[in-house]
């Protein structure tokens, strides 16, 4: 009887350690974009700047582009100095871009 409440408290405590490690919430990143225009003609240039803001364990990684990106051409790109708010980290990537098409591009 002895050997099956101690058998019962192992699996307990193994259950709640489980479910301790399962009811963690992953972390969470939060990604903004902005651009200083909305429009523009033909060969304007667009800086699309892109941040995340992460838990200072993480590593968020932006891409770099080819010089075609859809309907635009990538001029330049380049990382953003990180920073902090609140105990996070807030990491980005800025990207010149320009289109050489006319009409509505997303």
């Amino acid at each position: 009887m002895k050997g099956i409440i101690v058998q019962i408290t192992v699996l307990l405590i193994i259950t709640l350690l489980t479910g301790t490690v399962l009811a963690q919430e992953a972390p969470e990143v939060v990604v903004s974009v902005e651009v200083d225009r909305e429009t523009i003609t033909v060969g304007d240039r667009i800086v699309y700047t892109v941040r995340a803001e992460h838990d200072k364990d993480l590593v968020v990684d932006f891409p770099q582009l080819a010089s075609a990106w859809g309907d635009f051409e990538v001029l330049s790109q380049r990382p953003l100095q990180p920073g902090t708010s609140q105990g996070r980290v807030i990491t980005g990537k800025e990207y010149v871009i320009t289109a050489f098409t006319v009409g509505e591009h997303t």
